[in-house]
């Protein structure tokens, strides 16, 4: 009696083939009732929504990760909750995706359940550095104009790269590029961005340092949310420019750099003057430039043409013995006029010392009069001011008498018209 021939799959003599296997594990995950509608735990990673309306995402927990769906025509309960970071519950269907023969879940229901714990250390590290002053605009320091080296902190094997090589030689073929590879995603990328960064500082060569990557899911970018590479970016002596993903996507080293750019080609754009823009206008400068002194020598042509026509330059000789005519007598006209001046100064001079000496004391005394002085040496204005017994001292107008007085008579006519 004949064996019966082995079951498909069961030997080497007969294999299933891929699509046949496939369809095997589709029969087994969609006989077990609890795949047919689970509900599971998890962040939200990678989401992203296509052109054709189906949205696509990764569940993650530690390292493990579940590929989720949400087609088009799926009314979805809590779509909104569906963000980057999220913990989430959802209701799905585990189905095959045939192509990849990967399995995935077709969401049906979300509900959300919080911040992940990715996102929650996020935001606690994002205080941290806001406390610590790292995203007040005014410590952000602006960017040399023409920079002759730049730094690139990257992988060197990202297409952004090239990107940013490729726009740099174009604007400023001249730029010196130094490269510090590091690899720009996982775990261990953090710790070797921070050491690329800080041998770029050390060579001390680069007035401006690029740290860029292209975009990717958040798990991609997460290494540029470290807080220890942020905080080495912060502290940087040379400026800095982040340009991480695309411009949706923000990560704690864009909040901390001097400036981010949206995309690296823009970061390329941004560190670099364009050549050909600041060589075309040293051209315009130089057109106009000729042209003003083009009209500086028109014009003064113009005005030695008028001065040799008008006889100014004819017999130079004559015109130069006239000014000095006219200055000679001017010379003359003025030493004139100021002797003039001073012989009145004299003579009001002189009057006025005459008037002086006539009111002055000798005068007085040479006319019949006399100064007396009390003891004290002061002038003897009233009997009052003295007593019988003082010694006075009269001048005259030659000599002097010392008296001793024996008596004193006050004027009757002065008392009585105190009196009234």
């Amino acid at each position: 009696m004949e064996s019966p021939p082995p079951l498909p799959g069961t030997s080497p003599s007969s294999p299933l083939s891929v699509s046949a296997f496939s369809e095997v594990v589709r029969q087994r995950l969609t006989a077990d009732p609890l795949l047919r509608s689970v509900w599971v735990v998890g962040e939200v990673s990678g989401y992203k929504a296509a052109p054709s309306g189906h949205s696509y995402f990764s569940l993650v927990e530690d390292q493990l990760n579940v590929a989720c769906v949400v087609w088009k025509g799926t009314p979805l309960r809590g779509r909104e909750v569906l963000a980057e970071g999220a913990r989430v519950v959802l209701l799905g269907r585990t189905s095959i995706y045939d192509r990849r023969s990967t399995y995935q879940l077709d969401v049906r229901e979300v509900q959300s359940v919080g911040l992940g714990a990715r996102l929650l250390e996020l935001e606690a590290a994002k205080e941290r550095l806001r406390r610590d002053g790292l995203f007040d605009p005014t410590r952000k320091r602006p960017l040399p104009r023409f920079p002759t080296t730049v730094g690139i902190v990257t992988s060197r094997a990202t297409a952004a790269l090239q990107d940013v090589l490729t726009t740099l030689r174009r604007r400023w073929p001249h730029l010196e590029v130094l490269l510090a590879h590091a690899p720009v995603q996982g775990d261990e990328a953090p710790q070797h961005l921070v050491a690329a960064l800080q041998r770029l500082i050390a060579d001390g060569r680069c007035q401006v340092i690029l740290l860029t990557r292209g975009g990717g899911s958040i798990d991609d970018l997460w290494a540029f949310n470290d807080e220890a590479l942020a905080r080495a970016l912060a502290a940087s002596p040379i400026p800095t420019v982040s340009a991480v993903g695309h411009e949706v996507d923000t990560t704690l080293c864009d909040l901390v750099a001097d400036l981010r750019a949206p995309t690296p080609t823009a970061a390329a754009e941004l560190v670099t003057p364009d050549g050909q823009e600041i060589a075309q206008r040293i051209a315009d400068s130089r057109m106009a430039l000729g042209a003003a002194l083009d009209h500086r020598l028109r014009l003064l042509r113009e005005r030695l043409v008028r001065a040799a026509s008008s006889g100014a330059l004819e017999r130079p000789i004559e015109r130069v013995h006239t000014l000095q005519q006219q200055v000679d007598l001017a010379i003359t006209r003025s030493s004139a006029a100021l002797q003039h001046k001073m012989t009145l100064a004299r003579s009001r001079s002189s009057a006025l010392g005459d008037q002086l000496r006539v009111l002055g004391p000798d005068d007085v005394l040479r006319r019949g009069y006399s100064i007396t002085y009390d003891e004290d040496g002061l002038i003897l204005r009233e009997s009052d001011s003295v007593h019988p017994g003082a010694r006075l001292r009269t001048r005259l107008s030659v000599g002097q008498v010392e008296s001793v007085v024996t008596a004193t008579k006050r004027d009757r006519r002065l008392q009585e018209a105190q009196e009234r």
